[in-house]
């Protein structure tokens, strides 16, 4: 009489036995419609963060927030009357002329006229006794002709036997753009994601005609050159699978197929190293080809999410780790949809992540790193008991589902419950310094806002070049380095430095060069100091 397969219902032959079970089936099915309809909403008119503020779903109509602001206004005033500000010792104010000393400065100097220098009370002239000083911040973005004059030497005898003196090396040879300004488009491309026609718009502006394709071969010849110094940062990266723990997560992106029409999705995946250090690789599917691909025989730890893709990797070779975050998005997702039964659950997430900001805390205030051990003593002291809480609840929850079975909470309870084993594990290795993927997954978003701008790749060798590109840039910011300064230099030198030494060019390898001349330069200038201030002791004592 009933099939719930459809939406058909034969009224005439449904007796009273047959109403009572269709009444709650269909109940349940409006709920969960009323679920997916307010998800639906949120995904296009609500907000990406995932703070706990949402939009329940019987208040979706316009200006529905202004009752909760006007609570939120309401408690603030109430706080407002009753908060005491204790003593404390404030900081002086870094006002905004106080620029950094590092920037040059340009000094114009304001006159007071003739005219105006007499007294209008005595007519004696007045003197000048200081100046009154105002800063400001002025740019200038200029292209410059860098000319090269190779002086020519002949034998004036032979009448022949000309040499020429030799000249810096081309990036690219025959090319019209240097190290500098190939360095400043792929800035512009990969960290400020600004597509080739937008630049060549830019560039007009300027004065300056250099084409959209210019730009784009050129391009793809500095990543051919650089394909070296990129595998051997992808190495450097691998090397944490062992030595810490590395991290996955992908995302996909459009492929055009170069001048033939037609298009597809790619995948493009971003591996990181838990401190610092991401590289990123295209791959036409989802699958366990992927992380086999990379990984191959190699053994360690990997932090990722609970798809299928990871669970090609051999499980004594490779420790899978879970993300906390990726849970915390169930519960979230519930929450946003109506559901108070996740707050308890959220609640707990949360103080995890506490604990850890805790102990990120601690080692700031000491200024060290914690041992393996300093941390896992405070994850069990702090974080196992929520721990088993939380268990005790999924567990309670899959015996008595507190929602839907098919809604958004009980799909968080039934992943929670399926990745624990890979939740909990850092418990037991202090080498597991996050809960969470949220750095890859912040690496990979540099990925995420590039195709909103430039929208697609041209093509599979595009697809590599970006790949190349994106990885040295985002490793650049992630170990605190100028991506256009790291970019115009190593341009300049990958002519010239043999493959032994190529490793100096990677992002970790190029800031631990100049660390170490840093440290040289300290420490030659220590010296001096030493030399100076025992020479003028002798000098004192006249010896």
């Amino acid at each position: 009489m009933v099939d719930p397969k459809t939406t058909r219902i034969d009224l005439e032959q449904i007796d009273e036995a047959g109403l009572r079970e269709l009444v709650p089936m269909l109940l349940e099915k409006i709920a969960l419609q009323d679920q997916r309809i307010a998800e639906l909403v949120r995904m296009v008119h609500g907000r990406s963060s995932e703070k706990s503020r949402y939009m329940h779903p019987g208040t979706l109509l316009p200006f529905a927030e202004f009752d909760e602001l006007r609570e939120d206004l309401e408690a603030a005033k109430k706080a407002a009357k009753t908060v005491e500000v204790p003593a404390h010792t404030r900081t002086a104010n870094k006002r905004r002329k106080d620029f950094p000393d590092h920037l040059p400065r340009r000094t114009t100097t304001c006159a007071v006229d003739a005219d105006q220098l007499p007294c209008p009370d005595c007519g004696e002239v007045r003197v000048q006794f200081g100046v009154e000083t105002r800063q400001e911040l002025e740019r200038i973005e200029i292209t410059y002709v860098h000319v090269f004059e190779r002086a020519k030497h002949a034998c004036r005898s032979c009448q022949g036997n000309v040499i020429v003196a030799d000249g810096p090396p081309c990036v690219i040879e025959k090319s019209i753009l240097g190290p500098g300004f190939l360095a400043q488009i792929i800035f512009e491309r990969f960290c400020n994601h600004m597509p080739y026609a937008r630049l060549e718009k830019k560039y007009k502006a300027e004065g300056l005609s250099l084409s959209r394709s210019v730009m784009c071969s050129s391009v793809l010849r500095c990543a051919e050159l650089l394909e070296p110094v990129y595998d051997a940062h992808v190495a450097d990266v691998l090397e944490s699978l062992e030595n810490s723990v590395l991290q996955s997560d992908d995302t996909t992106v459009v492929q055009r197929n170069g001048n033939q029409p037609g298009c597809r999705d790619v995948h493009v995946w971003a591996w990181r190293d838990q401190y610092a250090g991401v590289f990123y690789e295209a791959t036409d599917t989802r699958n366990r080809d992927g992380p086999k691909a990379v990984i191959g025989n190699r053994r360690g730890r990997l932090q990722c999410d609970g798809h299928d893709c990871y669970s090609g990797l051999d499980p004594g070779e490779i420790t899978r780790i879970g993300c906390w975050a990726h849970v915390r998005r169930y519960f979230e997702k519930a929450k946003r949809s109506g559901d108070a039964n996740a707050n308890e659950m959220l609640d707990w997430i949360g103080t995890l992540f506490r604990v850890e900001r805790e102990a990120k805390q601690r080692a700031q205030d000491e200024r060290r790193t914690l041992t393996d051990e300093e941390l896992l003593a405070l994850r069990r002291e702090k974080s196992k008991p929520i721990l088993d809480a939380i268990r005790a609840w999924l567990d309670h929850a899959q015996l008595n589902p507190p929602s839907l079975p098919g809604g958004p909470l009980m799909k968080g309870v039934v992943y929670t419950r399926n990745q624990w084993a890979t939740l909990i594990r850092f418990l037991d290795d202090g080498r597991i310094r996050e809960i969470s993927n949220n750095g890859c997954e912040r690496a990979l978003r540099a990925t995420v806002i590039g195709r909103k701008n430039w929208q697609f790749f041209g093509s599979e060798e595009g697809a590599k070049a970006a790949a190349v590109m994106m990885s040295l840039a985002q490793s650049c910011r992630e170990h605190g380095i100028n991506p256009l300064l790291y970019l115009r230099d190593v341009l300049h030198r990958i002519s010239t430095t043999p493959q032994s030494r190529i490793r100096e060019l990677t992002p970790r390898g190029w800031k631990a060069v100049g660390d170490e001349i840093e440290r040289h330069k300290q420490g030659q200038d220590a010296i001096a100091a030493a030399v100076r201030s025992l020479s003028f002791r002798l000098h004192e004592t006249g010896a």
